[in-house]
C-alpha cells in the first residue's frame, strides 16, 4: 500500500457506531479507511457524486485482488487493479489481427504508453464495438465484484487533481451500482439454469458442418470452440463479457450447435 504523508488523524462514527479512519494530508487531500461491512462501495461512491469530489476508491479483502474505482467530479472515470493490465488483456483477446497485436508489443516496449493515455491508444486498436464488449468485460472483473461485496475493508481518496485510470469510462454512480446489481441477479440466475462460468462447452457434430455466419454474433463463438472451454474462458477468448457469452452459448445450445461438455 502507498505510504502518504498524513498530517492528522480523526476518527468517524459509521451509522452503527464503528469507527471510520479519516487522514488529513499536508497535500490538501483526505483518505478515509473502513470496513465494507458498515460502507459499501456504492455509500461511498454516492458521497463523491453528491458533493461532485474527485479521488481513487480502493476496496480489497483476503480473497481477491485489490479493486480501484477512479472518480472524477463524482463521476466514474476509469477503473483498475493491483496487478492488472490493459495490454495483457487486450492480447487475451484470440481473433486480433498480427497487425493490432505487433502494436501491442510496440506500446508495451515503449514503456506501456507512457501511462496517461495508455486507454486511449488500446482503443484505437480495435473497434468501437470490439471495445465497448471488452470495456463491458472488465467491469465486470474488476468493479462490478466490489460493488456487491459486504465484507472487506476500503481506502477512499479524495484529492484535487484527477488521477488517470488504466481503463478509462465515463459513468455515473447509479448507472454503475444498477449494472452490478443486474450483473448479479443475472448470473445467479445463469447458474440456476446450468450456465455458470465454469461450465464446459464444446461443438456438436452438427456444428462441424456447419457454415459459420460471423455475421451472427452467437456464432462467432463457434471458431474459437475448437477445443473444449468453459464460457469463462470463452469470454476471455472473445473479449466478452461473461453475461453476453452466456446468452450466446444459450442460444447455440438451442440451435443444436453446441452442447455441455461436464
Amino acid at each position: 500500500m502507498e505510504r502518504h504523508p498524513w498530517t492528522v488523524r480523526i476518527p468517524i462514527l459509521s451509522g452503527a457506531g464503528q469507527s471510520v479512519e479519516s487522514i488529513y494530508l499536508s497535500s490538501g487531500a483526505t483518505i478515509m479507511r473502513g470496513s465494507l461491512e458498515e460502507f459499501s462501495l456504492g455509500d461511498i461512491l454516492q458521497l463523491y457524486q453528491i458533493s461532485g469530489r474527485t479521488g481513487v476508491i480502493r476496496a480489497w479483502r483476503s480473497d481477491s485482488f485489490t479493486h480501484v474505482i477512479y472518480v472524477d467530479r463524482g463521476r466514474i472515470s476509469g477503473a483498475g487493479a493491483d496487478q492488472w493490465s490493459l495490454i495483457e488483456e487486450i492480447r487475451r483477446i484470440e481473433w486480433l489481427t498480427d497487425e493490432v497485436k505487433s502494436q501491442l508489443s510496440f506500446i508495451e516496449g515503449d514503456g506501456g504508453g507512457g501511462g496517461t493515455g495508455l486507454s486511449l491508444i488500446a482503443r484505437a486498436l480495435l473497434t468501437t464495438h470490439a471495445w465497448e464488449n471488452f470495456t463491458e468485460r472488465q467491469l465486470e472483473q474488476l468493479v462490478f465484484p466490489a460493488l456487491i461485496w459486504t465484507g472487506g475493508e476500503f481506502e477512499a481518496i479524495v484529492s484535487q487533481v484527477p488521477r488517470v485510470a488504466p481503463l478509462r469510462v465515463n459513468q455515473s454512480p447509479q448507472q454503475l451500482v444498477l449494472s452490478a446489481a443486474r450483473w448479479e441477479e443475472e448470473m445467479r440466475s445463469a447458474e440456476r439454469a446450468g450456465f455458470s462460468a465454469d461450465t464446459r462447452w464444446t461443438r456438436t457434430e452438427l456444428a462441424e458442418r456447419y457454415a459459420v455466419d460471423m455475421h451472427d454474433e452467437p456464432q462467432q463463438l463457434l471458431p474459437l470452440l475448437h477445443r473444449e472451454r468453459s464460457i469463462e474462458e470463452l469470454a476471455a477468448a472473445g473479449g466478452l463479457s461473461t453475461l453476453r457469452v452466456i446468452d450466446q452459448i444459450r442460444q447455440l445450445c438451442d440451435a443444436g450447435l453446441v452442447q455441455s461438455a461436464d
